[in-house]
């Protein structure tokens, strides 16, 4: 297997530190718990499902605590960075790429125009933007609808380049046979499309894919494309700082030649992210997401100089088709980023940050975590030592230890609601025998990392002013509440998420792409009458826990919080989902 490049011993120190201060704390966390419960209720099967609970319930919490105590470990130097302070040069051409599924002519409209809005602050020599699209899946090879999306697509990039002087495309692919799911759709949706549009910028011919709107010799020597999603935009002179990122010569990617994939410098490197909201123009559930403090930085690439890729970025068309193309068993791979930036080696850059836009109502942002839970689960293959290619024959597994632990921790990080909720219920119940209170203490826990973050936040100086440590810290709380006022409704979700992943991949082997655009997902707030049927399943869970203690001679009281939390939530979620309303009479509004 392949490992991390640069220090070797150092990164080796940094992941040995790591792994044993995150096990310590989950252990220590794991005996404050149960511990004393074990003491005096002794050895049972319930207390043996408690304890399996409890380790996996204070991951977030042990986790939390060692990636603030490794600031203190050696990290790895910022990537290097060219200036290019005479623009771009001819030797790296780079295409701006927003691959897209588009269902409906405003979504056709609103790509165009955030494409051009992205350009206006990035307008430079040898920088071209495209679309990337195809169309909803469907029963047959073509529906009336295209030919009036197309053609709306062509007139908005047509008319963009009018008032630009030029530099926009756009590329359309055709639906492909699917015969595993039975349907029309574009092939391996948008790994597909990117897979595609480097096939066609070197030269190959690609079936079912072409330039609808631009002409080919302009597209000629692209070096380098910046991949973002629909709703990511690109800040003013963000291309810049990126195209000398990755074409720094420390940062320029080598490629082994026998397990084909980047060992030293990186394929593709990541903006770091940044949670922000307009708050003129979002709900409360976004304010409440965003961040007012600069991302301190990434964990895995300050110790590892690997961070991970989330689809977002700029990489080297010719080492991404190399390593990348035909690489990977059709209909298999939902969450590709992960296992992409793994072969290519993701670097994390951060100048520029990234702005994030977090999804507008609670049953979005839920819709997203469960296709992102499927998308994990489904990428446990590549903990295997051997792994399928498009051909379906085997290879051996070229993942680094480093990469198939990021699997195992988002795998880990899916379950821990549930687990989480089983630690609250099983504990209630064991801590009526013990004498102990399970329940509070997990919930001490919950909130105590919290503050031990804050601590060494306010000691590291990362609040200019104490307003901002104070409503760091409101905002904190307010968060953690939430995600226990939402824990049955969220762990429920991704327990449904999981045992479709394994139920697809190990037996149906269907809908094992199923997505949806975030603009068939986020489609603003709803009526009440919706949030209280997406929360049944809390209702059922309100009721155990007022059945467990109405049982009781001696009802816990923080069981009774806990059911009149999970008993408003469907309440509190819909008002927190609702448009911030400027002040009255209010002539401007930021």
């Amino acid at each position: 297997m392949n490992e991390p490049s640069g220090d070797q011993d150092g990164w080796k120190n940094n992941l040995a530190v790591f792994s044993a201060w995150f096990l310590a704390w989950t252990s220590v966390l794991t005996l404050l718990v149960v511990c004393p419960a074990w003491a005096t209720f002794g050895t049972s099967w319930l207390l043996v499902v408690l304890v399996i609970l409890t380790l996996i319930a204070v991951g977030d919490a042990a986790w939390d605590i060692t990636a603030q105590l490794c600031r203190s470990l050696p990290v790895q130097p910022h990537l290097p960075s060219l200036e290019l302070a005479s623009g771009i040069p001819e030797a790296s051409r780079t295409l701006v790429a927003v691959p897209s599924l588009v269902v409906s002519l405003a979504q056709a409209d609103r790509l165009v125009a955030d494409l051009e809005l992205r350009m206006i602050g990035n307008r430079q020599h040898n920088l071209l933007a495209c679309l990337v699209v195809d169309f909803a899946d469907a029963t047959t090879p073509d529906l009336t609808s295209d030919e009036v999306l197309l053609a709306r697509l062509r007139e908005a990039i047509a008319a963009a380049n009018a008032r630009r002087g030029g530099g926009f495309f756009l590329f359309h692919r055709k639906r492909a046979w699917n015969s595993q799911d039975a349907r029309w759709m574009g092939r391996e949706r948008k790994r597909g499309k990117i897979e595609d549009l480097n096939s066609y910028l070197l030269g190959e011919a690609t079936e079912g894919f072409g330039l609808a709107v631009g002409t080919p010799w302009d597209l000629g020597g692209i070096a380098y494309v910046i991949v973002l999603d629909e709703d990511t935009p690109l800040p003013p002179g963000g291309a810049l700082r990126l195209i000398g990122t990755i074409s720094h010569p420390a940062n320029q990617p080598v490629v082994d030649s026998g397990s084909n994939t980047v060992i030293r410098g990186h394929g593709v490197i990541q903006p770091i992210p940044w949670v922000t909201v307009d708050r003129a123009r979002s709900t409360w559930s976004q304010s409440l997401s965003s961040s007012s403090v600069a991302p301190a930085g990434d964990l895995y690439q300050d110790l590892f100089d690997e961070g991970s890729f989330y689809g977002k970025g700029i990489y080297d068309v010719k080492v991404a088709h190399r390593v990348l193309n035909r690489r990977f068993q059709d209909n298999c791979l939902l969450s590709h980023d992960l296992i992409e930036g793994a072969y290519l080696r993701s670097g994390i850059a951060y100048d520029p940050a990234l702005q994030e836009r977090p999804p507008s109502t609670l049953l979005s942002d839920l819709a997203r975590r469960h296709r992102w839970t499927r998308g994990d689960w489904q990428n446990l293959r590549w903990l295997l030592p051997r792994v399928l290619n498009q051909d379906g024959k085997t290879e051996k597994n070229p993942l680094s230890v480093l990469s198939r632990l990021k699997i195992v921790d988002n795998a880990r990080r899916s379950i821990i609601p549930a687990a989480c909720l089983g630690v609250l219920l099983v504990g209630d119940s064991v801590g009526r025998e013990s004498g102990w209170p399970v329940p509070t203490f997990m919930l001490a826990i919950m909130f105590a990392s919290t503050f031990f973050r804050f601590l060494l936040m306010t000691f590291r100086g990362d609040f200019r002013t104490i307003r901002s440590a104070l409503s760091f810290l409101s905002l904190a709380i307010l968060e953690k509440i939430l995600w226990l006022a939402y824990l049955p409704v969220t762990a429920t979700l991704q327990i449904d998420a999981i045992g479709r992943a394994l139920y697809r991949m190990t037996w149906s082997r269907k809908d094992l792409l199923e997505w949806r655009t975030s603009a068939q997902v986020d489609k603003g707030p709803e009526a009440l009458a919706r949030y209280i049927q997406v929360f049944l399943p809390s209702t059922a869970i309100v009721g155990l826990v007022l059945l467990l203690n109405g049982l009781h001679s001696r009802p816990h009281a923080e069981g009774a919080l806990l059911a009149l939390l999970w008993a408003m939530a469907p309440l509190i979620a819909w008002m927190l989902d609702r448009r911030i309303e400027p002040p009255a009479g209010a002539a401007e509004w930021t």
